[in-house]
């Protein structure tokens, strides 16, 4: 698929033998949904380095030897929702560092070693609902500092190390309801 630039539907990437995204360096455009799971040897995203727009939405779910999201360094533009869930092994939310706004909602849950949300500090606005649930190493929020609006309701629950919302400062509007419940060690819902 070397020299495709562009896919205006949709692009599964679903559980077979490949190690790797190598050969998709050239494209940059995504117009309906891009899935990535059930992928048991992928370890990064890296052949996906040129992409810069998906359209619809970005499922990245159930790819057990996954540590990083760094081949999503030049992505930009969502235009509907971000799913991260049931990574075993992701560490780093890092590929996502451009990213500036979500045009669904966004939703990372279980992902058994993620520490801290690195990697989202350009997000500024999340068009629906943002849920941060039952991801069991979680510590920090911090990754989300930039982010000031969410267009629906704000969960944060269930993560069982999460010491403190700071990470959320620059927070000013929820447009549904505010839920934080259940984790374990946070102990006050004031930030710094």
């Amino acid at each position: 698929l070397a020299g495709v630039e562009e896919i205006t539907g949709d692009l599964e990437i679903k559980a077979g033998v490949m190690t790797d995204l190598h050969g998709l360096e050239d494209l940059m455009f995504i117009g309906g949904t891009l899935s990535i799971h059930q992928n048991s040897a992928f370890t990064s995203l890296d052949g996906l380095s040129g992409l810069t727009s998906v359209g619809g939405d970005l499922f990245i779910s159930h790819n057990a030897s996954l540590t990083s999201l760094g081949g999503l360094s030049s992505f930009t533009s969502l235009g509907g929702d971000l799913s991260i869930y049931n990574n075993d092994a992701l560490t780093s939310l890092d590929g996502l560092s451009s990213l500036t706004t979500v045009g669904g909602y966004l939703y990372i849950q279980n992902n058994d070693t993620l520490t801290s949300l690195a990697g989202l500090e350009s997000l500024i606005a999340v068009d629906g609902s943002l849920q941060v649930s039952s991801n069991n190493t979680l510590t920090s929020l911090d990754g989300l500092s930039s982010l000031t609006t969410v267009g629906g309701d704000l969960y944060i629950e269930d993560n069982d190390t999460l010491t403190s919302l700071d990470g959320l400062e620059s927070l000013t509007s929820v447009g549904g309801s505010l839920y934080i419940r259940d984790n374990g060690t946070l102990t006050s819902h004031a930030g710094p």
